[in-house]
Order: structure tokens, then sequence, then C-alpha cells
């Protein structure tokens, strides 16, 4: 499978940015032919998608994105799937998306955000974004970062600190099948959207 990638690309220091970085990382990991492009930058996406032939185009933005995401590469022919956040209420694009045969989101806030403001549920998968466990993994309080962090925030000893980031960290997973990290069901990444594209190229 050939996927191309539409998001922040090179990828700087930003939410979207990081999750279609990770998002190329964890599909070349699987073994899948990725190349990431900037999902404003019609040129390149036009000769990516002729260079290139991706089997589907996923974007990663907001409803707002909708003409880069989805309309410019159905123009060229191509089968686009974008990994959408929430960003207030969607205004726009309701019958882009309703015709869609697949909507990632990042959790199922955003997923009810979706359907609140009418987009159908059927085609809504939720897709967790993921973190790179070797940058983000627990350290002791006596490491130097760790009681540099503290010291500048002004957290004391007996305060707990957590780190959260972005508006869907604090969403509980769905169940499914097990969660590492929480121990509740959660749906593989590999279930969540490998399992879906052949679905959706109708293999």
């Amino acid at each position: 499978m050939k996927v191309l990638v539409l998001a922040e690309y090179p990828a700087p220091a930003a939410g979207l940015a990081l999750q279609g970085e990770l998002l190329c990382r964890g599909l070349k990991e699987m073994g899948v032919d990725v190349h990431p492009v900037h999902l404003e930058s019609a040129i390149e996406k036009e000769w990516y998608y002729r260079w290139f032939q991706p089997d589907v185009v996923v974007g990663v933005g907001f409803w707002g994105h909708v003409p880069d995401l989805v309309l410019h590469p159905q123009k060229f022919g191509m089968n686009a799937v974008p990994w959408l956040v929430a960003d207030g209420f969607i205004a726009e694009h309701r019958e882009v998306l309703n015709s869609l045969p697949l909507i990632l989101v990042t959790s199922t806030w955003v997923k009810e955000v979706y359907i609140r403001d009418g987009i159908r549920r059927d085609n809504i998968v939720v897709l967790p974004v993921g973190c790179d466990t070797n940058r983000y993994a627990p350290r002791s309080r006596d490491d130097f970062k760790v009681e540099s962090i503290r010291k500048d925030l002004r957290i004391s000893d007996d305060q707990l600190m957590i780190l959260t980031a972005g508006g869907d960290a604090t969403v509980a997973c769905r169940p499914r099948s097990r969660c590492g990290r929480c121990g509740r069901k959660n749906a593989t990444f590999r279930e969540r959207f490998l399992t879906r594209i052949p679905l959706l190229l109708g293999y």
C-alpha cells in the first residue's frame, strides 16, 4: 500500500505537524510506503499524485482544511481520507464530509462534535494520535530535567505533575482490544486504519 500524507511538512513544533509526523513514522515501521507533503503545496501535491500514485491520501487537519485535504486530491482522482481534529462548530463542508466513505478523527470527543454538527456517524472512525515512547516515558523525580521543570513551574515535591497535550488528551478510551496504557479496551492502529483502507478502495 502507498499512502501520501498531507500535513504541516517539514514539521514545525506544533500539534498537527506532530500528528502527521507520527503517522508517517508509524506507517513506515509497519512497512507501508509513505511520503509526507505540505497540505497547502498544490504543485508538490500534484507531483506526488502523478509520480507516487498513492492508493490513499490521508490529510491531517481540521474541517477548515477540507479544500486542501479532500477536494484537491479528489480533483486528481485520489482517494482522500481526512484525519481531523475539532475546532469549534463545523461551519462548512458538511456535504463533502458526509459524502466520504471514511473520516478519521483523533478522539471520541471529536467524533461527537462532528456528529453534533451534522456529520453522519457511520463514516467516522476514531484513530488516536500516537506518541514517541522513547521521548515521552516515565522519569524519576530526581532526574535533572524533571527537577528543572518542577522548579521553573513552581511545582512543589508533594504536588503531582501531569503532562497533557491538546484538548483531546483527557478523553477516556472506548472499549475494544486492550490498551497497555490504561488497561481499558481500545482498537489498535492496524484495526482502525489499515483494515478500513481496503474497504475504501474496494479491495
